[in-house]
């Protein structure tokens, strides 16, 4: 097994950069010893950034981006997905940070795709009907498994029953992908066959006509093996304020929604007003429905966590690497 992420540097956005460091040193803590890590970058990375990365041991490449770039920015992470002989690939988005040793998922079926319950369902059932119809193309119906997890927050909430996810249509910040030589290149012709579909169509909108999604959920019918992760490989801010797992089933955070804080140099209060903002609230927004009790356990696990990852960046010196290294980690013309 092998990891990759894609990070474009072309926006020269900063968060794209403290992300991809933090999943870097996280990597080199828990994982490096048994599994490598290949960054690709679009835009050539700076000597220090890369300098780094690679003092880590992980592999910086730079790519040519996807055939769908110029009409989806997301096409880019399919660049990631394309096969290796002589590993199967688990593709991460750069803002997922270990907090343990990932090794048991190389005991899962090769030749089995493995992902997580979408946060959002974007593509509603007049777009897949549309897709059917003109290109016969599907989702794959799957065991049911928890709703999207904004969703199920949401709905707890506001105290309604809930429906579980009985398609693949996954988030792509964890993909663990089959040994399939096709599947990368697959992704990137549905994704625009579906782009292609929805031109002038009333039903168009980012979901079919930007993401990769719609084309990650058909690519996996195709392909036909597929199976959900434990949640913990794949733990977003929702899954905190549900109480879902306790400490030691986190393997991985995904940090969705990470503030874009151009002002900010420090990767450490970045994720303590992560915490704050995305994930303490939440855990305050259910606390009426819950016994004192189970309030505490959930605020225990996401601090325990929190400071799991902050040893991570103290460990690695990541805020005065970010400081000395500038914003962007671009090289700079």
């Amino acid at each position: 097994m092998i990891i990759r992420t894609v990070l474009d540097l072309r926006p020269q956005v900063p968060k794209f950069v403290f992300q991809t460091l933090l999943l870097t040193a996280s990597w080199h803590r828990f994982s490096a010893h048994h599994t490598p890590l290949e960054i690709f970058t679009l835009g050539k990375a700076s000597e220090p950034l890369h300098a780094f990365l690679s003092s880590l041991g992980a592999h910086v490449q730079e790519i040519q981006p996807n055939a769908n770039d110029g009409f989806s920015k997301t096409s880019n992470t399919i660049q990631g997905a394309e096969h290796d002989p002589r590993n199967r690939v688990l593709l991460l988005d750069n803002d997922v940070v270990l907090s343990k040793d990932i090794g048991p998922l190389k005991k899962l079926a090769t030749d089995t795709m493995y992902g997580s319950a979408s946060g959002n369902i974007r593509v509603g059932q007049p777009q897949w009907d549309h897709i059917a119809e003109t290109l016969d193309l599907y989702p794959l119906s799957v065991r049911p498994v928890i709703p999207p997890t904004s969703q199920m927050n949401s709905l707890i909430t506001h105290g309604s029953d809930v429906e579980p996810l009985d398609i693949a249509y996954v988030n792509g910040g964890v993909l663990l992908l089959p040994t399939n030589a096709e599947f990368a290149k697959t992704w990137t012709k549905h994704q625009r066959a579906i782009f292609d579909a929805f031109e002038k169509h009333p039903l168009a909108n980012g979901a079919v006509r930007g993401s990769n999604m719609a084309a990650l959920a058909t690519t996996i019918h195709d392909h036909e093996k597929f199976d959900w992760l434990p949640i913990g490989y794949n733990y977003r801010h929702s899954c905190f304020a549900l109480g879902m797992e306790d400490v030691e089933s986190i393997y991985m955070v995904h940090m969705t929604g990470f503030a874009d804080k151009t002002d900010t140099t420090s990767l450490s209060d970045w994720i303590q007003e992560y915490w704050e903002e995305k994930i303490a609230s939440g855990i305050h927004r259910l606390s009426h429905l819950l016994e004192d009790q189970e309030t505490e356990r959930r605020r225990f696990i996401a601090n325990a966590v929190r400071d799991n990852i902050t040893k991570t960046v103290k460990d690695y010196d990541l805020d005065k690497i970010v400081q000395d290294m500038g914003a962007t980690g671009v090289e700079q013309a």
